[in-house]
């Protein structure tokens, strides 16, 4: 859905549901959610409710997983070696 919005910003959710094959009201809990977590922003245009992706924020929880996966990617060989060397 992230990816959606970042390609076709001001996406309704009455079209995204549509594309993800999901009922309406469940597509907007989730946006919902995702917009309290600062990930989409909406916009409204009479009736319609316009998402898009925020770029910004989506950086910035890319970059944390970037950091994140680094220490747990390093850390979890270093016990794999350590387990092995312990079999020995």
């Amino acid at each position: 859905m992230l990816a959606q919005l970042m390609s076709e910003p001001g996406t309704s959710a009455g079209t995204l549901a549509a594309r993800f094959d999901a009922a309406q009201p469940t597509l907007s809990r989730h946006l919902l959610q995702l917009e309290r977590a600062g990930l989409v922003t909406r916009q409204v245009k009479g009736r319609s409710h316009l998402f898009c992706a925020n770029a910004e924020a989506l950086s910035l929880a890319d970059a944390w997983l970037t950091d994140h996966r680094a220490f747990w990617t390093g850390s979890l060989q270093r016990l794999g070696r350590f387990l092995d060397e312990d079999e020995l």
